[in-house]
């Protein structure tokens, strides 16, 4: 399934540049081994709902979010987030996935809330991939809505 023209261009416009072609291509070939798989056992929600939506609808709303908080960092200075970093999901906890649309870096980045820090968690958007599809059993859940 192709992404909505107004939903890219949504997204550009919230990242100030393009959406990478690799991860528009994740979310068109999305990998039907996590399409609707539970988070966890004491989780809510899937995980193409939330650490990978297959929706971009929501990764739009959670870009939006993001760039509308107001948040201190640890010295008590504002945090403002950071143009070039596209949120492709949550941890659930408050704590957002996100990728370098400018390429400086070329994995995924993890954002902890509470310290206010970023931190790489995967090499690229296979290994991001890789490491999810490692977190769910063996079978595969419904399509994406």
């Amino acid at each position: 399934m192709l992404p909505d023209v107004a939903v890219l261009a949504q997204l550009g416009d919230l990242v100030s540049g393009p959406v990478p072609v690799e991860y528009l291509q994740l979310i068109r070939d999305y990998p039907p081994e996590l399409l609707n798989q539970p988070r966890g056992d004491d989780e809510y929600g899937a995980i193409s709902d939330v650490e990978l939506p297959c929706d971009l609808d929501v990764v739009c709303e959670l870009n939006a979010e993001a760039r509308a908080q107001k948040i201190l960092d640890p010295d008590g200075d504002e945090f403002i987030w950071p143009n070039s970093l596209l949120i492709i999901g949550e941890n659930g906890s408050g704590d957002y996935y996100c990728i370098d649309t400018a390429g400086e870096v070329d994995g995924v980045l993890q954002y902890e809330h509470q310290p206010v820090e970023f931190f790489e968690i995967a090499d690229s958007l296979a290994e991001f991939v890789s490491l999810l599809l490692d977190s769910v059993e063996e079978e595969p859940g419904e399509s994406c809505h």
